[in-house]
């Protein structure tokens, strides 16, 4: 287990292995996990926990001296779990704290329901 904690609090990051470090398959827990385009197990039937993108490596766009902009765009491995085209974008700004901005856009010729939500 990778663990930190401070004085006076619990757990504040915890990772369940060292060997889940790193793995784009492992459920990370710590940092700001996204979770879409479902939350929970609100998927299809036999879905992982949370949707598809927290598993997915993003690609950097931009980046500035306050912000940094990811992007990632849907592929035949999240085809196979969820069967729609999308391209989503996150945003973490440090200006007098920390701002996150996420868009996400339907690709897709057919219209779906998501949830998003950062956990």
């Amino acid at each position: 287990m990778v663990s930190w904690k401070q004085d006076g609090f619990g757990e504040i990051l915890a990772v369940p292995r060292e060997s889940d470090v790193g793995r784009l398959d492992a459920e990370v827990h710590g940092g700001i996990p996204i979770c879409w385009p479902w939350a929970v197990h609100e998927g299809p039937p036999g879905c992982r926990a949370h949707g598809i993108v927290r598993y997915k490596e993003w690609s950097v766009i931009s980046r500035s001296d306050d912000a940094v902009v990811l992007s990632l765009d849907d592929d035949a491995a999240t085809r196979a779990e969820w069967p729609y085209r999308f391209h989503v974008e996150l945003t973490y700004r440090l200006t007098d704290g920390l701002e996150i901005e996420f868009k996400a856009e339907n690709t897709d010729s057919k219209p779906f329901v998501c949830t998003e939500l950062f956990h």
